[in-house]
């Protein structure tokens, strides 16, 4: 039987192989969305006189 801190270890072990590999595409995904809500954002009017002004445009 194992106990609890060697399957903590186990766990630690195999999560420091799997996040190097996957930080890279998430890190890419987030910057991908900001850029998107950014240009959005620069969309809106600067001075907003109404609810429709907030609502994006397509």
């Amino acid at each position: 039987m194992v106990g609890i801190p060697v399957l903590a270890h186990r766990l630690v072990q195999i999560q420091s192989v799997i996040i190097p590999k996957c930080l890279p595409e998430i890190v890419r995904k987030i910057d991908e969305r900001l850029k998107v809500s950014v240009l959005n954002l620069n969309k809106l009017p600067r001075i907003l006189k109404s609810e429709a002004d907030a609502m994006p445009h397509s």
